[in-house]
């Protein structure tokens, strides 16, 4: 075990510089040391080595160490190698005088009781002092990571909302037939990129009141005719398909209610004529452009809490009109 007082030497690896060290200054800075000539740091007990005068003492014969501790002289100083000569002593040839060694003070142990940190011994400073006239490097500013995670967590909050949009607008019928407050913001952001937005298609808010299906005939019979006015829309065009001049003309009036409190699309239309046995004769499907024509009326859709009464003429061959005992209206969204 190497004694706390005793005077060893280390050897720097970057320059090869030999200076003395103490165990106690190893033990303060856990053995790091700086070179006083290069300035480099590293682990000094891994290169400890006899000092000089040590080493040139071994060197010596046992006759004169013998000689010497007769006499009572020291050492002669010539022998031991000049590693610190300056170039004033080289040239004169001059021994320099042994270097002094500063006693160091016993090392102290802290207790818990200790509120002070222990002075570095004189070497220690030696050691570690900074070279005179060397500005210490600024210290190096750390990464702004929190402005890095703002932005990030900015563009993926941006990213995710454009991904939202995206969907809304491309289903955007389903979110209004689910939720028709939506039509309104999304009708703005239609105006701006030329779009469109249907209105919501609510069957369950459409419900058919009242329906008559008449002959010509009834109908002249009661004195009633069919007329296209406020409230009314009226199918004027010819009937599909080949007509005969002895088809029977009906005339059929449905009364439509949107007991919502927003504004529907109209619905298509289907007519069913079936037999006394309930056997489908004949079915015809009316869409909303074929009983009102007026573009403007549609797209404004059935008002909320509102009825409309759809009249549409049409023409049967006699002998669907002959078997049909009873007719079915439903409405529906395609």
């Amino acid at each position: 075990m190497v004694h706390a007082n005793r005077v060893l030497a280390t050897c720097c690896p970057n320059c090869h510089t030999v200076f003395r060290v103490v165990a106690d200054q190893l033990k303060l800075r856990d053995g790091l040391v700086r070179c006083g000539q290069c300035r480099h740091v590293f682990d000094g007990r891994a290169h400890l080595c006899e000092p000089p005068g040590e080493a040139a003492e071994d060197s010596v014969a046992p006759e004169s160490r013998a000689d010497a501790r007769a006499t009572g002289t020291g050492i002669d100083t010539s022998a031991i190698p000049r590693l610190f000569d300056g170039p004033d002593t080289a040239e004169s040839g001059a021994v320099p005088a042994p270097c002094a060694e500063v006693p160091s003070p016993p090392f102290a142990l802290l207790r818990a009781e200790d509120a002070t940190v222990a002075e570095p011994t004189p070497f220690a400073a030696q050691v570690w002092g900074d070279v005179p006239g060397e500005t210490p490097p600024a210290p190096i500013a750390p990464a702004s990571r929190p402005r890095r995670r703002i932005a990030w967590r900015a563009g993926i909050g941006i990213a995710v909302l454009a991904l939202i949009g995206q969907w809304a607008w491309l289903d955007r019928e389903a979110l209004v037939d689910r939720w028709p407050a939506l039509r309104a913001p999304l009708a703005q952001w239609a105006a701006i990129t030329h779009g469109d937005v249907a209105l919501p298609h609510q069957r369950e808010a459409l419900s058919i009141e009242n329906v008559t299906l008449q002959t010509d005939a009834d109908a002249a019979a009661s004195g009633a005719t069919a007329t296209a006015g406020t409230g009314e829309a009226t199918d004027k065009s010819a009937p599909s398909g080949p007509t005969a001049s002895d088809d029977t003309g009906l005339t059929l009036t449905v009364f439509l209610r949107n007991k919502a409190d927003h504004a529907i699309a109209y619905p298509s239309l289907e007519l069913t004529l079936s037999d006394t046995e309930a056997k489908p004769v004949a079915r015809r499907v009316f869409s909303a452009d074929e009983y009102l024509p007026d573009a403007h009326v549609r797209s404004e859709g059935l008002p909320a809490r509102s009825e409309r009464t759809i009249r549409l003429r049409l023409t049967a061959q006699p002998d669907q009109a002959a078997a049909a005992s009873n007719y079915r209206v439903l409405a529906f969204y395609p």
